[in-house]
């Protein structure tokens, strides 16, 4: 397993929070390109947020 690997536990701490933070970061991104591509779709008279 990688945890037996590792010598020091707080490197695989280190190494699972930037993986967990570069999962939720790609996915904010994601989201936010997608629903800037669908906003686009929207005629502008049915915009209800602008």
């Amino acid at each position: 397993m990688l945890a037996s690997t590792i010598s020091n536990e707080w490197a695989y701490v280190g190494i699972t929070w930037g993986a967990t933070a570069a999962v939720i970061g790609g996915y904010a991104v994601m989201v936010l390109r997608r629903g800037r591509r669908l906003s686009r779709q929207v005629p502008e008279d049915q915009r209800r947020w602008m």
